[in-house]
């Protein structure tokens, strides 16, 4: 469990709703162990809003694109996930590793957790996988125009 906290004069105080509630999970009493480390915590707000960019395109799919997206994925979450992780590599956010079973090289798109991407790394992701998104998807769709997404994506 990772919690944002700030600390104050009363004590270490959980910075956003998510981490209020992750810390009553807590037991009163029991002991814990935490590795403390200052950083400059991402923009909540802004996490949100790349989710709702993947929840936007997802919703805006045409059916060839979600039965791509689904092939082999009955679960609707994980082949949204299937999506968002597509869209991160067609960005260019990802890492290439080798696989020797195969013999191929193989991209993972990157980890988006707050340890692992600062602000500034996050606004650009954002960026590039909107701009994924306008490529990959919006433009092969014949009923929806960049304009109608963008407006469509207001809305979330």
């Amino acid at each position: 469990m990772i919690l944002l906290l700030k600390n104050t004069v009363e004590g270490l105080k959980p910075l956003y709703d998510d981490d209020y509630e992750e810390k009553r999970k807590l037991k009163i009493g029991e002991v814990y162990k935490a590795d403390i480390k200052p950083m400059k915590p991402r923009n909540l707000q802004f996490h949100r809003k790349y989710f709702a960019l993947i929840n936007c395109a997802w919703d805006c799919l045409t059916e060839q694109q979600a039965q791509s997206f689904h092939h082999g994925i009955p679960d609707e979450t994980k082949a949204k996930e299937q999506m968002r992780s597509s869209l991160q590599i067609l960005a260019g956010h990802y890492v290439q590793s080798y696989d020797p079973m195969t013999g191929h090289w193989v991209h993972t798109a990157k980890s988006i957790s707050f340890e692992k991407m600062n602000e500034l790394e996050f606004e650009q992701l954002y960026k590039d996988v909107k701009d994924a998104v306008l490529t990959y998807i919006v433009a092969q769709n014949p009923r929806l125009s960049e304009e109608e997404f963008l407006q469509i994506l207001t809305e979330y």
